[in-house]
């Protein structure tokens, strides 16, 4: 399948991912669950009370614990048609209940995480990140495994560090892949729902430095940085502007820095390049977002989180 396009509900076969993503209400549902392959006769979508706005702005009216009207059956229907249509894993508690996060911890190395189960938004705003990003991003790793994609009821008690916390952090690179966010920590109300996608793009964009094995010490080179050192005092004025703070947790290392790029990223050009004048300069902001395009998006762009 050509990955600008998906398939439609209706005869005409096809439709772009922009106008898929646009869909809102009980039509964007049933869009949605077409595409992952489902049945939408045997669904119970319930009932939205307008169809205007973006895929998930008129599902969000109701409570965040709601169901949207997706019963338990057709809850695990979501789960199986995202885990085959992205090929990733999305792990059941009963199958694994903890998440070792000791490395992530203040001061218990041996800490554990409850793994829960993901609920039917949670799922709905997966599938569509998921939609709205690179397949680089969620495909098969290079030891072939796939990426989990974990659920706690909770967020561990990390290290605080120049972002004051960490809600979500991405396993790459070891036995598997896996994306682990904390319930509390995946918002799906008003501007929270930026935040999954940025967090979500955050994670995965560790994939694709590992996967790809990207020169990041050339990267520091093409934008006039040199040593990874030097990150910290490029980004010292962070604070004194005031917006956004996490561009400062882009000065830990490189690894770092281009997964906050590629946050700043889904905004689009113009504004990726603002918030980066004050510490790259013009040309630096520019050639930063070229990198992140060619080298992470697979070309894919973006304005305020949406493809264009």
């Amino acid at each position: 399948m050509d990955k600008d396009t998906v398939a439609e509900t209706k005869p005409r076969g096809k439709m772009s991912r922009r106008d898929f993503l646009k869909l809102s209400g009980q039509a964007g549902l049933t869009a949605l669950f077409a595409y992952l392959g489902i049945d939408s006769a045997i669904v119970n979508l319930g009932v939205f009370p307008r169809e205007s706005g973006s895929l998930t702005e008129d599902f969000w009216n109701k409570t965040e614990t709601s169901t949207l009207g997706i019963s338990e059956e057709d809850t695990r229907r979501l789960k199986v048609g995202i885990e085959n249509k992205f090929c990733v894993n999305i792990i059941d508690p009963a199958k694994q209940g903890t998440v070792n996060v000791g490395s992530y911890e203040n001061s218990n190395e041996g800490a554990k995480a409850e793994v829960v189960e993901w609920q039917a938004p949670e799922l709905v705003v997966l599938a569509e990140n998921l939609m709205n990003l690179p397949p680089k991003m969620y495909k098969l790793g290079r030891d072939g495994q796939k990426v989990k994609f974990v659920m706690l009821r909770k967020s561990p008690n990390l290290n605080q560090n120049a972002r004051g916390g960490t809600a979500a952090f991405c396993m790459c690179g070891g036995e598997d892949d896996s994306v682990v966010v904390g319930r509390v920590d995946f918002p799906l109300l008003g501007f929270g729902r930026t935040w999954t996608k940025s967090m979500m793009c955050h994670e995965l964009t560790h994939k694709v430095v590992g996967d790809d094995n990207l020169d990041l010490a050339g990267l520091g080179v093409l934008l006039g940085i040199g040593d990874e050192a030097k990150l910290s005092k490029i980004f010292s004025i962070a604070d004194s502007l005031g917006w956004p703070a996490n561009l400062k947790y882009g000065s830990v290392n490189f690894n770092e820095f281009v997964a906050v790029g590629a946050e700043a990223y889904l905004f689009g050009k113009e504004k990726m390049c603002h918030l980066y004048l004050p510490y790259l300069g013009k040309e630096g902001a520019l050639r930063f977002y070229v990198w992140l395009k060619l080298n992470v998006f697979d070309k894919f762009e973006y304005r305020e989180g949406k493809i264009v």
